[in-house]
């Protein structure tokens, strides 16, 4: 009889270690995840820390992703439509010193030599505006539409005749949204008014050369039309240019958006996470020193 105060005294101690075990190893495991939030910055890194909150955020991840690569699409269009805004912007110019040099060939003061030195320099001017016409970008012929690999206007003698096609180039630029970047040729050198820009320079040389005052006038109108008429092409690249800034604007307020939720989800305070983890590590403290005790007492019990 006087064993079983014994027996009992040592089953409640063999509870009191094993619970002292269990604490320990839910310390541990606290520390070891609040240790593995420190370490990540995330407060969800797995489906078993909280599974609304991860699938969330892997929400957010594809949306990211994909406003990642609209953004990228956008970059790339957008260095092709600044270099078809260029080179529309050089042509412009070309057609403007083209008019500027049909009205010197107004002058009456002009002798038949001069009106051809002025057809000389309009020739010139022909032959760059042709060069525009064929500019590249990164290998690829800016006005020839779609078949960029082929140079998009050929010339035989005075005569220029566009090879490309009309067919869009067409661009994602956001979530069911695409844009056509390109300007193709035939929209650039053909001016509505049944002639074409190289037409209108053609038609001031030979004018000149004819030392028409009538036929020069009358080239002189058809210059400020083609002029006018690169002018509103280069106008409507800027354009494009500003959808495309819109575009990426509102994709990156988008963009923004979805790392705010993704950050909700599955970031860490980690400030938080640090009071925590310090408290866990007082409580292991406390728990190792109840442990030893524990232990400590069931040894001298054995030893007894």
């Amino acid at each position: 009889m006087s064993s079983l105060p014994s027996v009992h005294l040592s089953r409640e101690r063999s509870l009191a270690s094993d619970f002292a075990e269990r604490s320990l190893t839910t310390r541990r495991r606290e520390i070891a995840r609040l240790q593995e939030q420190i370490s990540t910055g995330y407060r969800v890194n797995r489906p078993s820390d909280d599974a609304t909150a991860y699938a969330e955020a892997r929400r957010m991840d594809v949306l990211i992703d994909r406003y990642e690569q609209y953004e990228r699409t956008i970059g790339s269009a957008r260095a092709w439509v600044d270099a078809t805004q260029t080179a529309l912007d050089d042509l412009a110019d070309l057609m403007t010193e083209a008019y500027e040099r049909g009205v010197q060939g107004q002058s009456d003061a002009l002798s038949p030599a001069d009106k051809e030195i002025l057809a000389g320099r309009l020739e010139a001017l022909r032959d760059q505006v042709f060069d525009r016409l064929n500019t590249r970008h990164d290998g690829e012929y800016l006005f020839a539409g779609t078949r960029t690999t082929e140079p998009a206007f050929s010339r035989s003698g005075t005569t220029i005749t566009y090879e490309g096609n009309t067919d869009p180039r067409l661009r994602p630029i956001g979530p069911g949204v695409t844009l056509d970047i390109s300007i193709d040729g035939e929209s650039v050198v053909d001016t509505g008014a049944g002639f074409t820009i190289t037409e209108a320079l053609q038609d001031m040389i030979d004018a000149l050369r004819a030392d028409d005052a009538g036929q020069v006038a009358t080239a002189l109108d058809r210059l400020v039309t083609a002029r006018d008429h690169v002018i509103a092409r280069s106008s409507d690249a800027g354009n494009l240019g500003d959808r495309l800034n819109v575009a990426e604007a509102q994709l990156r307020s988008a963009d923004r958006t979805a790392q705010a939720r993704r950050s909700d989800a599955q970031d860490a305070d980690l400030a938080e996470v640090l009071v925590h983890f310090q408290k866990e590590q007082t409580h292991l403290q406390a728990a190792l020193q109840v442990t030893a005790s524990v232990l400590q007492t069931s040894l001298i019990d054995y030893l007894r």
